[in-house]
C-alpha cells in the first residue's frame, strides 16, 4: 500500500508490476459520484488528450474554491485576513463529500482506499462515511486561537453597529456582518482606501492629543441608495495582533433631516424677501439690503442712487383688460429690470405697480442713464390681448444717496418727489430731485 502513487503515475508503471497495488485518497478519478462524472465528461472536453483526472488536481480546485470564500468573507486578498476567514469554510469535493478547513489549516475530508487494475486506473474498495480530521500538529495553541477569534468575532457581531477592523498595515482584518448591508460582499478599493485614510488622520490626531469631529464616509448600499456613515477608530488587539476598530455609524437619515431643514429655511428666506408674483425682492429685503449698502458706502465714501418706477394709468389697464394681464405686465416687468440692472443692484417690487432699485457705486448721471435704459425696454413690453398685443409705459424717479446723512427711507422720499413730477410732467419719463 501507498500514499503517494496516483493515476499519473499508473500511466507510466508495467500494468503487471502495479495490478493489486493499494492506494489512500481523498479522490479517485473512477469515483462514481455525479458531482465526478459531470466534471470528467467537462475536463476531456477541454483536455482531448486523455490525460488522467487525479488527487493533487482535485486538491487544487477544492483549495482555490475555499481560498474564494474565505477572500469573500474577509472582503480582501490579504494573506492575514484571508487566513483567518480560511477557518471553518466548507466546499463540496470532486467526490461530491463536503470537506472543511480545520483549526490548524489541514483539511477534515473524507478518503478512499482503491486497488490499481491493469487498466491504469483504481477500483474503490471502502470510503470512510464521515470525514477524516486533519492531523492538527500543535493543535492546543491553535484551539485556543481560533476559540478566542471567533468569541471576539462574535462580540463585534453583537455590536449594533457596523464594525471594520484594520490592521497595521491598512489591510482589512475582519469586517462585521452588518458591514454588507452597506459594502456588499466586497468592500472596494476606493472605499479600503477612505477607511485607511479616515485611520491615518485619527492617528496622526491622536499623536498631537488633539480631537475633531468624526469624519464622514459616503458609500453606496447594495440597493443603490446612498448612505452616510460617520466612522470613529480606538486601538484595538485583534487575534493577537495590534489593530485599529472602525466603528460605523449610520447618519443618513440626520443628514435628510438637516438637507430638509436647510431647504425648508431657504425657501422660508425666499419667502421672506421675495415678491411671490414677480419673484423680485420685497419691500422688507430692499431696506434691509440698503441699509447694508449705506454702511458700505460710508465705510468706502462711494456714491449711490436710488429710483423709483410706476407703471402709467396701470388702474386703467387692470379695470379694462382685467387683473390677469396686469399680473402679466409686472411680471414682464420684472423680468425686463433683471435683464437691465447690474450684478450689485438692488431691485424690488414695494407694493403695487411700484418698483424701486437702489444702484451702488453710481453718481446722477450714470443713474439717469440705467433709467432711461430701463424706462425704453418697459414701453416695448409687448402685453398679448386677444389677437393683439398692447403696450404700457413707466415714470421714473431718482435721487442721489448721501451715505453720512440718509436712511432708505429719507432717500426714498426725494425719489418719490422725482417720480410725481415725472408724472406731472405728462409720465413716460425720467425725473430727478
Amino acid at each position: 500500500m501507498a500514499f503517494s502513487v496516483s493515476e499519473a503515475e499508473l500511466q507510466w508503471l508495467d500494468t503487471n508490476d502495479v495490478a493489486g497495488h493499494y492506494a489512500c485518497w481523498d479522490y479517485f478519478m473512477s469515483d462514481p459520484s455525479p458531482k465526478n462524472q459531470e466534471f470528467l465528461q467537462a475536463w476531456a472536453r477541454f483536455d482531448g488528450r486523455g490525460r488522467p483526472v487525479y488527487a493533487p488536481m482535485a486538491a487544487a480546485a477544492l483549495g482555490f474554491r475555499l481560498w474564494c470564500k474565505a477572500v469573500t468573507a474577509a472582503g480582501t486578498t490579504a494573506t492575514g485576513p484571508v487566513r483567518q476567514y480560511m477557518l471553518g469554510q466548507s466546499e463540496m469535493a470532486m467526490n461530491g463529500k463536503t470537506a472543511t478547513m480545520g483549526v490548524n489549516h489541514h483539511i477534515d475530508m473524507a478518503i478512499s482506499v482503491a486497488r490499481a487494475t491493469k487498466q491504469r486506473q483504481f477500483e474503490i474498495v471502502w470510503t470512510a462515511q464521515r470525514p477524516i480530521f486533519g492531523d492538527p500538529w500543535a493543535a492546543d495553541n491553535l484551539i485556543a486561537d481560533a476559540t478566542a477569534s471567533n468569541a471576539q468575532r462574535d462580540v463585534l457581531d453583537a455590536l449594533p453597529n457596523p464594525v471594520i477592523v484594520l490592521g497595521e498595515n491598512g489591510e482589512i482584518c475582519y469586517r462585521s456582518i452588518s458591514t454588507r448591508a452597506y459594502f456588499g460582499e466586497l468592500i472596494t478599493g476606493d472605499v479600503l482606501q477612505r477607511l485607511q485614510a479616515i485611520r491615518l488622520e485619527w492617528a496622526a490626531a491622536e499623536a498631537e492629543s488633539s480631537s475633531s469631529a468624526f469624519p464622514e464616509l459616503t458609500v453606496q448600499d447594495a440597493c443603490g441608495g446612498i448612505r452616510h456613515m460617520t466612522v470613529s477608530v480606538s486601538r484595538m488587539v485583534f487575534a493577537g495582533q495590534p489593530a485599529h476598530l472602525l466603528s460605523l455609524a449610520d447618519v443618513t437619515y440626520i443628514r435628510e433631516i438637516e438637507h430638509q431643514l436647510r431647504t425648508a429655511n431657504r425657501q422660508l428666506h425666499q419667502l421672506a424677501s421675495t415678491d411671490p408674483l414677480t419673484g423680485v425682492n420685497n419691500r422688507r429685503h430692499f431696506f434691509g439690503a440698503v441699509r447694508l449698502g449705506l454702511q458700505k458706502m460710508q465705510l468706502h465714501r462711494l456714491p449711490a442712487a436710488m429710483f423709483l418706477l410706476d407703471l402709467d394709468h396701470f388702474k386703467t389697464v387692470n379695470d379694462r383688460y382685467g387683473h390677469d394681464l396686469g399680473d402679466h405686465a409686472l411680471v414682464q416687468v420684472a423680468a425686463t429690470a433683471g435683464r437691465i440692472m447690474r450684478k450689485n443692484d438692488i431691485f424690488a417690487r414695494i407694493g403695487g405697480e411700484e418698483f424701486a432699485g437702489f444702484l451702488p457705486e453710481t453718481d446722477i448721471a450714470d443713474a439717469v442713464h440705467v433709467a432711461e435704459r430701463l424706462r425704453h425696454a418697459v414701453s416695448e413690453v409687448q402685453l398679448p390681448l386677444g389677437t393683439s398685443t398692447i403696450n404700457v409705459t413707466c415714470s421714473i424717479g431718482i435721487a442721489s444717496v448721501d451715505a453720512q446723512a440718509d436712511t432708505p427711507e429719507t432717500a426714498m422720499i426725494r425719489a418719490d418727489q422725482a417720480l410725481y413730477a415725472a408724472k406731472r410732467e405728462g409720465r413716460d419719463r425720467v425725473r430727478c430731485h
